[in-house]
């Protein structure tokens, strides 16, 4: 059975230099993933970017506004306009 890609395989057949290889790369591949996963962390939002929630009256007239100006929005630019947390 083949080993998968990135796990180690010690075989006692074959010179000791071709297992050390093996061993070095799987390393480097174990670091490269570590690296590659602290990257893919989302940076977390200060306390000083927290949006605060309006009053429903004044929501409102907000909303009427925005559609008065144009008829239809995605929820996503609604947000952005109106500058509510979601």
């Amino acid at each position: 059975m083949r080993p998968m890609p990135g796990m180690v395989s010690f075989s006692v057949a074959g010179p000791p230099m071709l297992s050390q290889l093996r061993l070095q790369t799987t390393l480097l591949n174990y670091d490269n993933e570590i690296k590659m996963t602290e990257k893919k962390k989302a940076p977390g939002r200060g306390t000083e970017t927290k949006r605060t929630r309006r009053d429903r009256g004044e929501m409102e007239e907000i909303i009427f506004k925005l559609f008065e100006r144009q008829p239809n929005w995605s929820l996503r630019n609604l947000i952005q306009e109106t500058d509510q947390p979601e």
